[in-house]
């Protein structure tokens, strides 16, 4: 993220949002922040709007899974999701701010987890843009 030669921090703007063109990609963060404690029985997923979905947007790739112990472990800060945001669809999109553009679902696990996760990605938190 900080490497400029790959990406850039932007915020987006009021009026006609931020353009994603077709084949588009950023990565965002949710306006609303999750903490899952490692030793409940809860996880959830991150899905996208059925309704966005139609015109080509997605909003994650690989992840979906929001694991128990995320935003609730060592101290660590109540986090925000992030998104991995992409328009495959053949129109542009322009993304608002506080745009409802995925949901997340709950769901009860069977066992508890010994540990909350403590992968590389653990830590990760919004950036905010230089004003």
């Amino acid at each position: 993220m900080d490497d400029e030669r790959y990406a850039r921090k932007i915020t987006i703007p009021g009026g006609d949002g931020y353009p994603l063109t077709p084949g588009g990609f950023i990565l965002g963060f949710t306006v609303e922040k999750v903490s899952i404690p490692h030793d409940c029985r809860i996880a959830a997923r991150v899905e996208g709007k059925s309704s966005l979905a139609r015109i080509g947007l997605g909003v994650h790739i690989t992840a979906p899974t929001i694991h128990a112990g995320f935003g609730a472990e060592g101290g660590m800060p109540i986090l925000p999701i992030q998104l991995e945001i992409f328009n495959l669809g053949p129109w542009k999109i322009h993304l608002q701010g506080g745009m409802r553009i995925c949901q997340l679902i709950f769901e009860e696990v069977r066992e508890v987890p010994s540990q909350g996760y403590i992968g590389q990605f653990g830590g990760q938190q919004a950036f905010t843009a230089p004003e």
